[in-house]
């Protein structure tokens, strides 16, 4: 038995080492194709750092499912770059256009296609022996079960939304900053008293910054 789970630890290791090579292949030949003489924070910017924030996350995920110690930290860092993109990508669109159709926007780019992946990978787990919960289900469809990340992302958006609302144009950027260190400051405070994945305690009290700092920086 303890050969067997010996055995099974090595085959874990050997596709954790294969992934990473893969990714790092990727990033090399990747890397061959790419005029990095690009403006600073444009759109293809910000989709490579996208890129590398997916990689990030899949890594230490894929590394914890198979028994890599403290290697989640790394998902931090894909998280955080992907609020930093999003923060900037939504204050530059804000100049642009202000908060016309700002949760339509919202609901197609985001929402809908997580109830799609959602949905389809329920049905996927349904397949193979889960079995329906209804609140589960529509806690999920209603972002009250949802993964972390796009609940803690629902309430940027809405704090987003009211902060603009009430400063409203560049003439009040000290009422906006105030709002901003405030809501970083309650936030931070909540999501450290009050922990909401006891598996990964912090996790969202980390990431309070991560959001209002590309808006304010940029």
């Amino acid at each position: 038995m303890i050969l067997c789970r010996k055995f099974i630890e090595e085959i874990e290791m050997f596709y954790f080492i294969l992934l990473s090579l893969t990714v790092f292949v990727a990033y090399i030949v990747g890397r061959q194709k790419v005029d990095f003489e690009q403006e600073w924070f444009s759109i293809e910017f910000t989709m490579a750092l996208k890129g590398v924030g997916i990689l990030t996350v899949i890594w230490a995920h894929v590394g914890k499912q198979l028994g890599v110690p403290a290697i989640q930290f790394i998902a931090g860092v894909g998280v955080t770059l992907f609020l930093i993109c999003f923060g900037y990508g939504m204050e530059k669109s804000f100049q642009k256009n202000g908060l016309k159709y700002f949760w339509k926007k919202r609901i197609l780019s985001v929402y809908i296609p997580f109830a799609i992946v959602f949905v389809v990978s329920y049905m996927i787990e349904m397949y193979f022996g889960k079995v329906f919960n209804v609140s589960t289900f529509v806690g999920a469809l209603l972002l009250v079960k949802a993964n972390w990340y796009i609940r803690f992302l629902t309430v940027c958006y809405i704090v987003f939304f009211v902060i603009k609302g009430i400063s409203k144009d560049k003439k009040n950027e000290r009422i906006e900053c105030a709002c901003w260190l405030f809501y970083i400051l309650i936030s931070f405070a909540f999501y450290s008293i009050y922990i909401l994945d006891k598996s990964a305690p912090f996790l969202q009290a980390r990431q309070v910054l991560s959001f209002p700092l590309a808006i304010l920086y940029f």
